[in-house]
C-alpha cells in the first residue's frame, strides 16, 4: 500500500498513517503474538530442522503418540478435545532434529499455518470409526494447504491407532522414511 500511495503533499497524512500500521504490525510480529477477538495466539515457530504436524480426530491417540515416543509433557485425556493449545516437542535422532506438533482437534481456524510451515504430517486415524469421515473433518481444516487421501504420499504417513500401545509403530524407522520422502541429504560431523 506504501508503494501505490501518491507522493505529494496531500497525502503526507496517508503516508504517515501507513508507516504507523507498519509499525505496528512488525512489533506484533517481534512478539510472536497477535490479538484477535481477545484472546492472544502463541504463533509456532519452526526450531527443529523438519517440522512434523500430527493431526487427527478427537480421541484418536495423538497426544498418547506424541507423549510414548517423545517424552513429551502432553495431556492424555479419554474426554473429547482436551487438547486446546498446539502440543509441540523436539527429539534429535541421528544428526536431525525434528520438531513435532499435535494440532488440536477443534480445527481452529487461527492453527491452520502450523500446517503451512510444516514440512511433513503425520495422521492418526482411528482405526475403528470411518476413516473416509476423519479424512474429510481433516481436510476441511487443511484446505488449500495439503489434501490428504488412503492413497501413500511423500509428504505425509498415515497411522492407523489400533490402540494397542502402538506396538506396532518404530519411530526410528518412521524418522529415516521421513529423511527418504523428503529427499533430504543428511550430513554428519566427520570424526577423526
Amino acid at each position: 500500500m506504501l508503494k501505490t500511495a501518491p507522493k505529494h503533499k496531500g497525502s503526507e497524512h496517508l503516508i504517515a498513517w501507513i508507516n504507523k500500521k507498519i509499525s505496528e504490525y512488525e512489533k506484533m510480529i517481534e512478539k510472536g503474538k497477535y490479538k484477535k477477538g481477545g484472546s492472544s495466539i502463541k504463533l509456532i515457530e519452526k526450531s527443529g530442522d523438519i517440522l512434523i504436524s500430527i493431526l487427527g480426530i478427537e480421541n484418536t491417540g495423538k497426544s498418547y503418540f506424541l507423549r510414548k515416543f517423545t517424552n513429551a509433557n502432553a495431556e492424555v485425556s479419554e474426554i473429547p478435545f482436551s487438547t486446546i493449545n498446539p502440543e509441540i516437542c523436539t527429539i534429535f535422532y541421528n544428526c536431525v532434529y525434528y520438531q513435532f506438533v499435535e494440532n488440536p482437534s477443534t480445527f481452529e481456524r487461527k492453527f491452520r499455518s502450523i500446517l503451512s510451515l510444516s514440512d511433513y504430517y503425520i495422521l492418526i486415524l482411528d482405526e475403528k470409526r470411518n476413516i473416509e469421515e476423519q479424512l474429510e473433518r481433516i481436510n476441511k481444516f487443511s484446505e488449500g494447504i495439503i489434501e490428504f487421501s488412503t492413497i501413500p504420499n511423500n509428504k505425509y504417513k498415515i497411522i492407523y491407532n489400533k490402540f494397542d500401545d502402538f506396538k506396532d509403530i518404530n519411530l526410528q524407522e518412521i524418522l529415516e522414511n521421513i529423511i527418504k520422502d523428503l529427499d533430504l541429504i543428511r550430513v554428519k560431523p566427520n570424526r577423526f
